[in-house]
């Protein structure tokens, strides 16, 4: 079965000045490009998740600086860059039964692209499929660094 979702890296940041930039700089001397990237954070620490370009490269890099580096597959959905797409792909996900815990966007080649996690991998895969829905793959992913 093809694989229908990118390595989502998930990096657990103490919540002090100048920790982002450290990740950020690691990445950079390797020559690792972010495609998405969003921060949720508590009063202690903050989990950093990041969609780049070459994702196992960039987990192996951080790991060896001691960043604590979860990699996790969600689903990248890439849409028409119109009003109202990404209600009209949520409501699919909904009217089939699945919860997204969390979800982010970004732009990219004109297309809008929503990042989520969903709870069942093969039944979102199942509703991608048949409803033909385009997506990302790590392998696609270089070419929106």
């Amino acid at each position: 079965m093809e694989k229908m979702t990118v390595s989502q890296l998930s990096i657990f940041l103490e919540n002090s000045n100048g920790t982002f930039l450290r990740v950020l700089d690691v990445l950079k001397e390797a020559n690792i490009s972010l495609i998405a990237t969003t921060i949720a954070d508590t009063s202690d620490y903050g989990i950093c998740r990041i969609i780049c370009d070459y994702p196992m490269k960039a987990v192996e890099i951080l790991r060896q600086t001691g960043l604590a580096v979860a990699v996790t597959e969600v689903f990248a959905l890439s849409l028409e860059n119109r009003p109202g797409a990404a209600v009209d792909v949520l409501k699919i996900f909904q009217d089939g039964g699945q919860n997204l815990p969390y979800l982010y966007s970004f732009i990219a080649r004109d297309r809008f692209v929503i990042v989520c996690r969903t709870e069942n991998l093969e039944q979102s895969s199942e509703i991608i499929r048949n409803e033909g829905i385009c997506f990302l793959t790590d392998e696609n992913l270089p070419q929106f660094s």
